[in-house]
């Protein structure tokens, strides 16, 4: 059965069933645009006939982007950021890739700082000339509203955006948006919430850190049914709900 959470099964939460869900629907992207590759993003790949741009600015990602792009013609990938600049940038890189980033604390004899080359996305995805519309996932370790700032022209022709949310990034110390920060971000745009996926809960105290919030175009095909339920799954609602009524009516009496 599995972990539940509010009486759903974790992995409906998982990217990749989310994603199958979008396909079951009719949400079809022509372009995945991948930005924070590491060694892959579970459940984006279902896309048969869409063009990949992978980018992350970790070099040891190279060979894995490679791969990927060989068997998806068409495809390509960058070693490098996307921000609101073109240039380079201090990275703290870490050891086993994730969690490198341009905002995070420096561990000495544990981490290692590089200069990488950052660029806009509109300028990669113009240079790519990737068709539309995208679906556009970032997980870049607090860049994301640099990124986003970047990509003013790509988020146009983007109908579903997956950004990595954190719950604790209030105090803006070290440049990271607050999750309200992306979430009026996406709104000014056009986006809304659409889904809430792969939460993260903290060691010491089991508190949420961290989910990817999944924003899609306010007309994007996975709103056109404005319904919760079908005729038959409503009647079938209602006839539970009376059913548990009279159960919950019939044991108050016997007390």
């Amino acid at each position: 059965m599995g972990v539940t959470m509010g009486g759903v099964a974790m992995g409906r939460f998982a990217k990749g069933a989310i994603l199958q869900n979008a396909k079951r629907i009719g949400f079809r992207p022509a372009a995945v645009i991948d930005c924070g590759y590491a060694y892959g993003t579970e459940g984006l790949d279902i896309f048969e006939d869409a063009v990949y741009l992978l980018i992350d600015p970790v070099q040891e990602v190279e060979p894995a982007m490679a791969r990927f792009c060989e068997t998806r013609p068409g495809s390509s990938y960058a070693v490098m950021a996307v921000s609101d600049a073109e240039g380079q940038l201090e990275m703290v890189a870490r050891k086993g890739v994730t969690g490198s980033s341009f905002h995070t604390k420096f561990a000495k004899g544990v981490d290692e700082r590089r200069m990488v080359p950052i660029t806009t996305l509109d300028k990669l995805v113009r240079e790519r000339n990737l068709p539309k519309p995208y679906l556009l996932k970032l997980d870049v370790e607090g860049h994301e509203l640099h990124a986003l700032r970047g990509g003013e022209e790509t988020l146009r022709d983007t109908e579903m955006v997956i950004l990595e949310v954190s719950t604790w990034t209030d105090d803006h110390k070290r440049g990271r948006p607050s999750m309200m920060d992306l979430f009026r971000h996406m709104e000014e745009r056009g986006f809304v919430f659409y889904e809430f996926a792969e939460p993260a809960f903290r060691p010491i105290d089991g508190a949420l850190y961290m989910f990817d919030a999944v924003f899609v175009k306010a007309d994007s095909v996975l709103r056109q049914v404005r319904r919760n339920k079908s005729p038959e799954q409503a009647e079938e609602a209602r006839r539970i709900k009376e059913m548990n009524a009279a159960a919950a009516l019939q044991s108050l009496g016997r007390d």
